[in-house]
């Protein structure tokens, strides 16, 4: 988990290394959830049908991955600021 109250009390080099290792990190479970998501519909291809036993876990997966996706997206701009930063 990324704790950013202190971020202000860091060089800029801290701040940019704790930011990429989280990048790198959400990153990794993103495409942990796609592998999921893939076995998940390779197995059970009605999976994104509404009466499949298995559509709950599709919705899970797929909210996952849009939120893992949005927390990349957020990380990747708060670096470009970092990196932009004034030291």
């Amino acid at each position: 988990m990324l704790k950013t109250f202190f971020i202000s009390s860091m060089d800029q080099k801290e701040a940019a290394g704790l930011f990429a290792h989280q990048l790198l990190e959400r990153t990794k479970k993103v495409e942990m959830l796609k592998q999921k998501l893939n076995i998940l519909t390779e197995e059970d291809p009605s999976a994104q049908s509404l009466h499949s036993t298995q559509f709950g876990h599709y919705l899970v997966l797929t909210r996952a991955i849009e939120r893992e996706k949005g927390y990349v997206r957020w990380l990747q701009k708060t670096l470009e600021v970092i990196d932009s930063s004034i030291v």
